[in-house]
């Protein structure tokens, strides 16, 4: 695998600066964005004492179908020069768009999008241009940061490697040395990290590269139990 270069053309300070400036009433601030996304990841995955494999599925599905409908509709949307306008509709002959549901209406409500300006540019046709799109430009949109490492074979597979993934840093952890996540905690990991899987799937989806597929790994070192690799699979 090779690894490919992240590196932005201009400086993120001055975006960050610019973001404060630009937000919207419509967004809310990504701390409570992140908590109310455990919660209904709480909300919707089934207890210990009633957790059949059908039921987690079921769960991990809706989790992923919210992440999914964020990823299509502001993958779009960061790159129209007014951030407050809203994406074309999905085709609804499209396999891929999801019908109106609590998932895609929980999504337009709480999607955080601090829009990063200048605009960034691509090529449509090109995955490779596409995924570092979504590397830098979206993650910042939806997390606050940047994937720290992108990796790929040239043939459609992709890795992409956090290594503080935002939402898993609320997550309990052991009190050894060095920490670790609890059981309990990797249980609700694994159901976090659905939403960024479904979000890339979108994502990829928004931009014509529907036949994706995502899928996670933890990398834990035991330093860092954020450290985490999203692996994209982009089949012709």
């Amino acid at each position: 695998m090779e690894s490919v270069s992240l590196e932005s053309n201009y400086d993120r300070s001055v975006d960050r600066e610019i973001n404060l400036q630009t937000l919207s009433t419509a967004y809310v601030n990504r701390d409570i964005f992140e908590l109310l996304l455990n919660e209904i990841i709480s909300t919707v995955s089934p207890s210990a004492s009633s957790s059949t494999t059908s039921s987690s599925e079921a769960s991990a599905a809706l989790i992923e179908a919210m992440g999914y409908s964020v990823g299509v509709r502001v993958a779009p949307l960061l790159l129209l020069p007014d951030m407050t306008s809203s994406p074309p509709p999905s085709d609804p002959s499209d396999p891929d768009a999801l019908p109106p549901s609590v998932a895609s209406s929980v999504a337009e409500n709480i999607t955080p999008l601090p829009p990063p300006p200048p605009l960034p540019s691509i090529d449509p046709g090109n995955s490779l241009s596409i995924v570092k799109y979504l590397c830098k430009d979206l993650w910042v949109g939806v997390f606050g940061k940047q994937i720290d490492k992108l990796q790929t074979n040239h043939r459609g597979v992709f890795v992409l490697k956090d290594y503080s993934f935002t939402l898993l840093k609320r997550l309990p952890t052991t009190s050894t040395t060095p920490p670790t996540l609890t059981d309990a905690s990797r249980i609700q990991a694994i159901r976090i990290l659905a939403y960024p899987c479904g979000l890339i799937r979108g994502a990829l989806s928004s931009f014509g590269f529907g036949n994706s597929v995502v899928s996670c790994d933890f990398l834990n070192d035991g330093r860092n139990v954020e450290s985490t690799s999203f692996n994209i699979r982009i089949q012709s």
